[in-house]
């Protein structure tokens, strides 16, 4: 990967479980820099429905859709040149990397599709800037499954495979390895958030 080049706006990216808030302080920090926000395209996946019915049938396809929707909003921020001194996005291509490696080892991603994801995210990696700062969105599992559950996203709390607490307490810990490996390349700060504001993610 590249490093950050300091050519452009510097480039702030929010990382967390789900749950965490991270839409919530994106837009804080969209308004308070002052800041171009670009959100996750969480919605713009077309297998995510599928996904959350058959995740044995769907979770390969769904990262990949994941990381190139990643990686377009991403390279959007890195070349970002309008009147703002920064970009706060609310994910990365890179982080991409949590919910594929989790899904890999809990045998949801069969070994196949995970090459053919790995070697994608391997082609594109050359061509990614780092963030010039990662913060990490830090709250407990069960803050954030309490916040998922009360904003009933009918594929997050009603599908056939929802997000459960056992399944957030999988992913904190896969998230916290990456933040330890991700500081080792760029800057990463967390940031405790477990009470005092609206969570929209």
């Amino acid at each position: 990967m590249m490093a950050p080049t300091g050519k452009f706006a510097h480039h702030v990216v929010l990382t967390g479980i789900i749950g965490s808030g991270k839409s919530t302080v994106c837009n804080f920090l969209g308004r308070h820099l002052p800041a171009e926000v670009i959100p996750e395209p969480f919605e713009m996946n077309a297998y995510l429905t599928d996904y959350y019915q058959n995740p044995a049938r769907w979770g390969g396809i769904t990262q990949v859709e994941f990381l190139g929707l990643r990686y377009a909003s991403y390279m959007q921020g890195c070349y970002y040149r309008g009147p703002h001194p920064f970009v706060v996005s609310d994910s990365c291509p890179h982080s991409d990397t949590i919910f594929a490696t989790m899904l890999r080892d809990a045998k949801v991603i069969p070994e196949r599709e995970w090459e053919t994801y790995a070697r994608l995210f391997r082609a594109l990696e050359h061509t990614l800037p780092y963030p010039h700062l990662v913060i990490g969105v830090d709250v407990t599992p069960k803050a954030a499954f309490e916040r998922v559950t009360r904003r009933a996203r009918v594929m997050e709390t009603k599908a056939k495979v929802g997000v459960t607490l056992d399944y957030l307490k999988r992913l904190d810990d896969y998230t916290r390895r990456w933040w330890e490996a991700m500081g080792k390349l760029t800057t990463v700060k967390l940031v405790k958030w477990e009470e005092g504001a609206e969570y929209d993610s």
